[in-house]
């Protein structure tokens, strides 16, 4: 079976008996679907049938049986194949492939069982004159995952002009389908792109991807597929974020975000880089994305676009059975419009709740750095942090930020040297949440340290550091 005159089989002469010569190709294309090497025949004279085992190069190696019977004419009467494993371009991979030759109809048809999904594909092809040279065919396959990513409604490859052209339906209303066209040459099936329409196709059925052109190569002769996609994160106000698409014969497909300029996310977050790979879900958790990636925080200061806080870090997010899908952002917090040579605060992590306005915020005071590295981590110990020549700061803040909000306020402490801020005969006034203060008398021999707890609304007994007799309590005043 083939094409017309690159039969792999040898004729058959008059009375039966083969042909004193065996002219076998050591390759040939059937049916433009595979390339085939022969390995050995037998020849059965009482059935006038040759056996033929085949071994096919198109990834892993398949075991192809032919019985085919021509009468003493050379003319096809009867045949059937079957196909232990077959790879169709690298985009179905059918097992079990049971053909059988009609004579009356021309044909072979029969069905094939498809590795990696539950569908029963439907395979027909024409012959075309009793040669057996196939004219027209087609492989028809039901709900389908084109290479283990995108969910399909149906895969139907067409063959006829010696291309195998391929069209998808869509698994619901409205959705996104794909299309190609693989030219089959003498040497089998090359390729172009496949390609997708207009519409969004949910890969792994949740994340929605959009614009995918996926380039067919052959490399070490195994196809191979790669290509540019677009992705709408969830809640997103930018529903086209640049994803990579590239998969390996037999091998899963391999996502991945691919974020490299400024991309408004909601929540007063604008993702500036973004490089994590998408995971198809599991059975106790759904689609992921986790990565390292940096972001602008909370409402725009000045009269740029510059936000007040940025983080750099890394994002995740699980798509959750039910409701809104929950971003968790880990990372090093700083303020550059406050202080933009000692901008870095600490460590902050943030919980954004799809279709929220604002995140909740974390925040461990120090010098610790954010990592990015997946899973993210937990919030550390907060540190000593210095804000500037001897004013230090320990504790963990809490807050929000959104498009017009950002704050974080906490327990913590700070201390300071008063002789070098104040001259001799200074006083410093320390007001707590209610307007109570402490009045210290200065001079430059004393550092004082000031602890505050905004919790219990009160200032700490004794600060340290001040002899108790240098301290007295003011009456309320401003």
């Amino acid at each position: 079976m083939g094409r017309a005159r690159h039969d792999p089989l040898p004729s058959v002469t008059a009375g039966g008996l083969p042909s004193a010569s065996l002219v076998v190709p050591g390759s040939t294309p059937v049916v433009g679907l595979f390339t085939a090497t022969l390995s050995s025949m037998t020849f059965a004279v009482s059935t006038g049938t040759w056996t033929a085992t085949v071994h096919t190069s198109t990834g892993a190696m398949a075991t192809l049986t032919v019985a085919i019977r021509y009468d003493n004419i050379g003319a096809l009467t009867a045949g059937s194949l079957r196909i232990g494993r077959v790879d169709i371009a690298g985009v179905l991979t059918l097992a079990k492939t049971e053909l059988n030759y009609d004579t009356t109809k021309s044909a072979w048809t029969g069905s094939s069982g498809v590795i990696g999904g539950t569908s029963v594909a439907t395979v027909s092809l024409t012959v075309a004159d009793v040669t057996g040279a196939v004219s027209a065919g087609s492989i028809d396959v039901g709900a389908e995952s084109l290479f283990g990513a995108l969910p399909l409604g149906s895969l139907t490859s067409t063959y006829g002009s010696s291309q195998w052209q391929m069209e998808s339906t869509s698994p619901e209303a409205g959705g996104g389908t794909v299309s190609a066209t693989f030219p089959v040459t003498a040497t089998g099936i090359t390729g172009e792109t496949i390609s997708q329409d207009g519409s969004p196709i949910n890969l792994y059925t949740q994340l929605p991807a959009n614009s995918a052109a996926l380039d067919y190569a052959v490399t070490a002769g195994l196809p191979v597929y790669s290509g540019a996609l677009t992705v709408a994160l969830p809640g997103a106000g930018d529903s086209a974020t640049p994803a990579t698409f590239a998969v390996n014969h037999d091998q899963s497909a391999k996502v991945r975000v691919a974020l490299t300029s400024d991309s408004a996310l909601f929540g007063g977050v604008t993702l500036t880089s973004l490089a994590a790979p998408v995971k198809g879900a599991t059975k106790k958790t759904g689609t992921s994305v986790c990565g390292p990636a940096s972001m602008d925080l909370g409402p725009q200061v000045g009269t740029g676009s510059s936000q007040i806080a940025t983080l750099k870090g890394g994002l995740s997010f699980v798509y959750p059975k039910t409701g809104g899908v929950l971003y968790q952002l880990e990372g090093s917090l700083a303020v550059p419009a406050h202080n933009s040579a000692k901008a870095a605060l600490g460590v902050a992590v943030l919980g954004l709740l799809e279709g929220q306005p604002t995140a909740s915020v974390k925040l461990a005071l120090g010098t610790a750095k954010g990592t990015g590295i997946c899973p993210l981590k937990a919030l550390p110990t907060p540190t000593t942090l210095t804000l500037a020549k001897g004013i230090r700061v320990k504790g963990t803040l809490t807050g929000a930020e959104g498009d017009a909000v950002f704050f974080l306020k906490g327990p913590a402490s700070f201390s300071y040297p008063l002789a070098t801020l104040l001259p001799a005969s200074a006083t410093v006034r320390v007001l707590d949440d209610v307007g109570r203060c402490v009045h210290v008398v200065h001079d430059r021999k004393l550092r004082a340290a000031h602890d505050f707890d905004r919790l219990s609304r009160r200032p700490a007994a004794t600060p340290s550091g001040i002899p108790p007799a240098r301290i007295r309590r003011l009456p309320h005043s401003p």
